[in-house]
């Protein structure tokens, strides 16, 4: 077995010589095993941070800042990619968790037959 960083916040893990395709998980997938990085994958903007995980061999981008979640924002557009968009929602209960810190994982909206997770947290204060 075989197991390598390859981009962003993905691990590439082979198993077996026989295997053609290799899978690859997100960090989040991982139960939080692997540390945040910045290598370009998350974005930052303001005090939260957003991590969109891979599916149907692309990501998408998402740019949130703490001033929409504070002023009542609560649905988000993915950027566009693979000729689609997505969006999140957070409820009332998420966004609250969200700005006491802890890191909330939401599921995208449906496009062209999959969903992305995507892992919002709060940075300090």
């Amino acid at each position: 077995m075989a197991v390598e960083f390859v981009r962003n916040m993905q691990l590439r893990i082979e198993i077996g010589p026989l295997w053609k395709k290799a899978l690859i998980l997100t960090a989040f997938s991982l139960q939080g095993i692997l540390a945040w990085t910045s290598c370009g994958g998350p974005q930052r903007d303001g005090r939260i941070q957003s991590v969109v995980s891979p599916a149907a061999l692309h990501v998408h981008e998402l740019s949130i800042n703490y001033r929409q979640i504070a002023s009542g924002v609560r649905e988000f557009p993915l950027q566009e990619a693979a000729g689609h968009r997505h969006v999140v929602r957070l409820t009332e209960d998420e966004a609250a968790v969200l700005l006491t810190g802890t890191p909330v994982i939401l599921e995208s909206s449906e496009e062209q037959f999959h969903k992305h997770a995507v892992t919002l947290q709060l940075f300090g204060e």
